[in-house]
């Protein structure tokens, strides 16, 4: 028998330690247009790619709720010149940091993350956050 899993997020709250008030502004804009308008997972890294200084392997998945992150960013360097590196990501020497041009870019990035989040196994409801 299939077991039914559906996630309810109500709020998603990303903050970075290097992150200034341009970078908030920029983020604010991306996040009221993905309110505004539905886009795909692609679209989404796109409008955000090209709206935000630079755009990390953290800030897809937890900002943008992309799952196919690397998939995404490959699409968008298909179309466009495409700047990534690797980066210290919350300790882990793992992340990416990704921009249109070369430029003066975090060497460590710390994030805190903050969601209000629900789990639906077959109709049975556990508050995540």
């Amino acid at each position: 028998m299939a077991t039914k899993i559906h996630y309810d997020i109500q709020q998603v709250k990303v903050k970075s330690d290097k992150e200034s008030a341009r970078l908030t502004s920029q983020w604010g804009q991306v996040r009221q247009i993905c309110r505004d308008k539905p886009l795909g997972e692609v679209a989404r890294a796109r409008l955000a790619f090209n709206l935000v200084d630079y755009i990390t392997s953290e800030d897809l998945p937890f900002r943008l709720l992309i799952t196919r992150a690397p998939q995404a960013m490959a699409t968008i360097a298909e179309e466009t010149r495409v700047y990534k590196e690797h980066r210290v990501i919350n300790g882990k020497q793992s992340g990416m940091i990704y921009a249109k041009s070369e430029q003066m870019l975090p060497r460590e990035i710390h994030y805190t993350n903050e969601f209000v989040a629900t789990r639906y196994v077959d109709g049975i409801k556990t508050p995540l956050s």
